[in-house]
């Protein structure tokens, strides 16, 4: 199925990932909470929890905002293999699925990659 990709935002032909900008009005701001994140079950009441502090948060965010992403090509290299391409930190990711926003927050840019730190 082809997903409507919103408009200023492109497919790198290297990662597959998004490079590019687009209003706030093009994007979802209300996704439907995950179930689990990583090893932790959500409870149906915790997960209604996150679904309001999504849509109190969707109601303030400005139509007209630019929404700037950058493909993983655009990230920085692990600082302990030196191999893996890591998110850029501070930066922005587009869900296709979600037709939303991942935000790589600035603390990212301690960590090791995945493989980096399955090794410890």
């Amino acid at each position: 199925m082809e997903r409507n990709i919103p408009p200023g935002y492109s497919r790198c032909e290297v990662c597959g990932e998004f490079n590019g900008t687009t209003q706030a009005r093009f994007l979802n701001w209300e996704p439907d909470p995950p179930e689990s994140y990583g090893d932790v079950e959500f409870s149906a009441e915790q997960q209604a929890f996150l679904k309001e502090a999504k849509h109190e948060i969707a109601a303030t965010v400005d139509p007209d905002l630019e929404i700037p992403v950058r493909c993983l090509c655009q990230g920085r290299l692990c600082q302990k293999c030196g191999v893996t391409r890591l998110h850029r930190p501070g930066s922005n990711s587009y869900e296709e699925e979600t037709n939303s926003i991942g935000h790589w927050p600035g603390i990212t840019a301690m960590l090791p990659c995945f493989g980096c730190r399955e090794r410890r």
